[in-house]
């Protein structure tokens, strides 16, 4: 966990799932969302889906938008980047909330001034 989480956060020893409809969800916070460490042993407990709630500037977008995509073709798992708006500890987060296929492919994204909600199946891997 990093330094600037440690007032959020506590730390675990157990990997977290959402489940619905069958579908195991593994969800992150933004520095764990970063350790391929991390995202490799939830894939091994079963995860089908992996959701990344992060908060970061513009300048981490750039190079949020490169990783996201990577792992999730890297590991063929579908892949949520939860990112929020708005003066965030020291900076302007940038929000483009995106999802990406389990082939790396952006399906759907939310701009960087607006407070917004994607619908995505993941069983047919569409935005609804």
């Amino acid at each position: 966990m990093h330094s600037d989480e440690k007032p959020y956060f506590i730390e675990g020893n157990e990997q977290t799932f959402l489940n619905i409809k069958d579908t195991k969800i593994a969800i992150a916070i933004c520095y764990e969302s970063l350790q391929i460490k991390h995202l490799e042993s939830a894939i091994e407990l079963g995860a089908e889906f992996y959701i990344a709630s992060v908060a970061k500037s513009q300048n981490g977008i750039k190079k949020a938008f490169l990783y996201y995509p990577k792992i999730a073709s890297k590991y063929s798992i579908s892949v949520l980047m939860s990112n929020c708006i708005g003066f965030c500890d020291d900076f302007e987060s940038a929000g483009q909330t995106s999802i990406w296929d389990d082939n790396g492919i952006l399906k759907g994204q939310l701009d960087n001034l607006n407070e917004g909600l994607l619908v995505y199946d993941t069983e047919l891997k569409t935005m609804s």
